[in-house]
């Protein structure tokens, strides 16, 4: 058995990589989610055109005034609710207090949150990496093979690759329409200038799926998509639980790893029984974010 810690980005890729090699793969995760009452709503909307929307709805799901929220103000919001960040009870937290960074323990993980831009790295701002562009191409082909993306091939994309030949691009607005086409005219005394321009490239969905209506231009992505269109990892996690290829375990919180001759063994704590659970496995890939996985790596050392 092949097991994942997390759910969010770095997890639910190596997820996708194991099962499409027919391998078997459990997931180890804390699994937040959305709370029920905003479940409900977001269900509702999602079943309905904008014109039908209820504005009190609309404003749970914004947050309300955002003045009165406690803590930290300039932490992104997810259909008014906090609920990808820590656990106050999580070990990590008394620390993420004084820091500026955050992680999650929330099924999907920060990808919950994101702003869903998608751009890849040039050759040039990584010649420093102990990894090269060229050892990253494949892992951004693999990862869009799964993942939505906006992108168009334009002049951006001779230095920024798409990495994709599946597009769903999204109508950009008047203004940038307008601004594009003034760029489009500029093309020549730009490049000259070593100025190059495009589209912007996002996780979205635009043109909806089986499960879901496209783009209606709303204008509520900085809230949460009524009809979740901005691409979370929880999308591909419940494919993959839906065709049977991983176990999900959520409520699952790894605290240490242990080699042995025949594997590893993962040390979680169960968060329904408050009790320790023990798994054991062939291989594990860890990837719970920053900072868990470093928690996790150090408190396996003993460090």
């Amino acid at each position: 058995m092949y097991y994942v810690i997390g759910s969010g980005p770095a997890s639910i890729s190596a997820a996708v990589a194991l099962t499409d090699r027919g391998l078997p793969v459990t997931i180890l995760d804390a699994g937040r989610t959305l709370e029920p009452e905003r479940q409900k709503i977001l269900r509702q909307l999602s079943q309905l055109p904008p014109e039908q929307w209820s504005a009190s709805d609309l404003e749970i799901l914004r947050g309300g005034d955002q003045k009165s929220r406690q803590g930290s103000i300039h932490v992104k919001l997810t259909y008014g609710s906090d609920y990808p960040y820590s656990d106050p009870d999580q070990p990590l937290q008394e620390a993420a207090e004084e820091s500026p960074f955050h992680y999650s323990m929330a099924c999907g993980g920060l990808s919950n949150v994101w702003g869903a831009s998608i751009l890849p790295n040039r050759a040039a701002d990584i010649s420093d990496w102990p990894i090269p562009l060229e050892e990253l191409e494949p892992h951004y082909r693999a990862v869009l093979g799964f993942m939505p993306s906006t992108s168009v091939a334009d002049d951006l994309a001779t230095l920024l690759p798409t990495y994709t030949e599946r597009s769903e691009p999204l109508n950009p607005s008047r203004q940038a329409a307008a601004f594009l086409e003034d760029l489009g005219k500029a093309r020549d005394s730009l490049g000259r200038a070593r100025i190059r321009f495009g589209r912007s490239r996002l996780a979205v969905v635009a043109s909806g799926d089986g499960k879901r209506s496209g783009c209606v231009y709303c204008g509520r992505c900085l809230y949460g998509c009524p009809y979740e269109l901005i691409y979370s990892t929880v999308f591909t996690l419940s494919r993959l639980i839906d065709k049977k290829k991983v176990t999900y375990l959520d409520r699952h919180v790894v605290e240490k790893l242990v080699s042995s001759t025949g594997g590893v063994t993962i040390s979680t704590r169960d968060l329904r029984r408050n009790e320790t659970v023990t798994f054991e496995g062939e291989r594990v890939f860890v990837g719970a974010g920053v900072l868990p996985t470093a928690w996790i790596t150090l408190n396996s050392l003993g460090a």
